[in-house]
């Protein structure tokens, strides 16, 4: 959908952008297509973390309707200190705009994309999501490819702080583009700016996205380069020091043709691994050595590269790539012809198999936890535990999956389903959302609320103001294991009651989805009576029901 020209037209739009958007700090993302889910359809997954700011726990999905052909309606999820400022630059440096000016400008959210867009509007920005055209997207922050990274490493940064940031960027490509394609493209168009005053983005992103063709990429994004990492395949990981690794070193693929077949899974915290050298000597990827973390710090081990790009910088980003990736690498065994039938699907990142004794990442293989809700071996006989190394943590705030369409379908992604948690997963309900069906249904109006309410029950705290990594709500980092579970994942207490609820939506979901998609394939329906039917018997029936048997689980 995106051309050059097109791309030209909206910088128009975006013409002295003002940014005052917070990035996520910490998230992890991963995700699998083709023979490594269990319908071949892509899944991808995003445990967002933040703690900056005081609002940034009241997660919430949002609908964006396209104003014209040009752009796509989607459905982002966001808070509402997640924001992108327009005004004109011939307005800031005039002295014309008082501060009252920024007040306004700060109260007002506006769509974006329309020409003529008055200064005093704020445009939403997205940390994941899907649009109507079924193109899904998950992103995390990247650490190695920041401006203080790149400046600590002895190189000029390469990040335009006046243009577009990671949110701004994850908007763009939801509203813009229809396929994998598309977004390289944007990516490309965007490496010097968006207009004749900027040189660069304002990125450091790392982004995962599917779209209804069957391709699914990793896109590293610094200030005005990238790198596109095709899931095309899947290593089985090393056993260094009795730990597991991914430790394959992957190279840039925007510069070959696509493959045929996307097939694979990949991951990331906060650090790029793409095999990529910048025009000026950068390095995306630099490791060499085996990465630990002593007495919480980073340190290089023996000569062998264990897969994480760290420069020694962030111990938490450190251990949580090691255990994402030993959940995603168990399925790569069982696709090995090893143990037992664990092929990905979004129950995999929810839960699935739960009543083991839980999953180590340090050798040997189970396959029974999920990887959204994470937070450590089991059993647990010690009652509290610090999330601070684990994928859902204290400063976790909100979980999403999205599943998207694989080729053969007929649906051209109208099915593509987000599911959200909106607060820390590990106590709060997966909700489905449609991008196809148009509109956020109101149960999701104050799920944040019941969803921290329920983190009240297992965290230690008073005060909901986020505003730090060590205050406020963050103040305390450990979790009530056995108030939360007793000493498996959903054996008992809320969990189990939690997990019950889901398992029972989650059977209703796929018998929905199958009828649709099977009257599709038949020509018994249209995309559309397909997406009425789902629209009816989860939106106007099942929705409410799965919410209130939350709700009276935390009340």
């Amino acid at each position: 959908m995106i051309k050059g020209k097109k791309l030209l037209a909206f910088s128009l739009i975006l013409m002295f952008l003002y940014c005052c958007t917070f990035n996520a700090y910490a998230c992890s993302i991963a995700g699998a297509i083709g023979d490594y889910t269990t319908d071949g359809r892509p899944v991808i997954w995003k445990n967002r973390d933040s703690w900056g700011t005081e609002d940034c726990w009241k997660v919430y999905p949002y609908y964006y309707e396209a104003p014209n052909s040009n752009f796509i309606s989607y459905i982002g999820i966001t808070d509402p200190d997640s924001k992108f400022t327009y005004i004109p630059s011939n307005i800031r440096s005039s002295g014309e705009l008082k501060a009252s000016d920024e007040e306004d400008v700060k109260s007002t959210v506006p769509d974006i994309g329309i020409p003529g867009v008055p200064i005093n509007s704020t445009y939403k920005t997205p940390w994941a999501g899907a649009n109507e055209k079924g193109l899904g997207v998950v992103q995390t922050a990247a650490h190695t490819l920041s401006n203080d990274f790149q400046q600590s490493q002895g190189y000029t940064p390469d990040q335009d702080i006046s243009d577009i940031t990671n949110g701004m960027l994850n908007h763009l490509i939801l509203s813009r583009c229809e396929t994998v394609e598309d977004v390289e493209q944007l990516l490309r168009d965007s490496n010097d700016g968006w207009y004749a005053e900027n040189y660069a983005r304002n990125t450091n992103s790392i982004i995962m996205v599917f779209d209804s063709n069957g391709s699914m990429a990793t896109f590293e994004v610094s200030g005005s380069d990238f790198t596109r990492d095709n899931v095309t395949s899947a290593d089985y990981g090393t056993a260094i020091n009795n730990t597991k690794y991914y430790n394959s070193v992957h190279n840039d693929d925007k510069d070959i043709i696509g493959p045929v077949y996307y097939n694979g899974i990949d991951w990331r915290t906060n650090f790029a691994k793409v095999n990529y050298t910048r025009s000026d000597g950068f390095e995306f990827f630099t490791d060499n050595y085996e990465t630990l973390v002593v007495n919480d710090d980073v340190t290089n081990g023996s000569l062998l590269s264990d897969g994480i790009d760290d420069r020694e910088y962030s111990s938490s980003s450190v251990k949580r790539w090691t255990r994402v990736g030993a959940r995603m690498d168990d399925n790569a065994h069982f696709m090995n012809g090893d143990d037992d039938d664990l092929s990905i699907d979004y129950r995999y990142f929810i839960q699935k198999y739960v009543g083991g004794y839980g999953m180590p990442y340090d050798g040997g293989y189970n396959y029974r936890e999920s990887l959204a809700r994470f937070i450590g071996d089991m059993p647990d006989t010690d009652g509290e535990r610090s999330t601070g190394y684990y994928p859902n943590r204290f400063c976790t705030t909100f979980s999403v999956v999205i599943v998207g369409s694989k080729y053969s379908d007929v649906d051209d992604g109208a099915l593509t389903t987000i599911w959200l948690a909106q607060g820390e997963p590990g106590n709060t309900i997966f909700l489905p959302l449609f991008p196809s069906i148009g509109y956020i249904p109101d149960e999701f109006d104050d799920m944040y609320e019941i969803s921290n309410d329920a983190r009240h029950m297992f965290y230690d705290y008073s005060d909901d103001d986020c505003t730090g990594y060590s205050s406020g709500r963050n103040m305390d980092h450990t979790i009530d294991v056995q108030a939360l579970m007793g000493n498996y994942y959903g054996q008992s207490n809320f969990q189990h009651s939690l997990f019950n609820c889901e398992n029972s939506m989650f059977d209703s979901y796929d018998n929905i989805m199958n009828a649709a998609r099977n009257n599709i394939s038949n020509n018994t329906w249209s995309v559309e009576q397909a997406i009425t039917y789902i629209e009816n018997y989860i939106y106007n029936v099942n929705l409410s029901y799965w919410k209130n048997s939350y709700s009276n689980l935390v009340n």
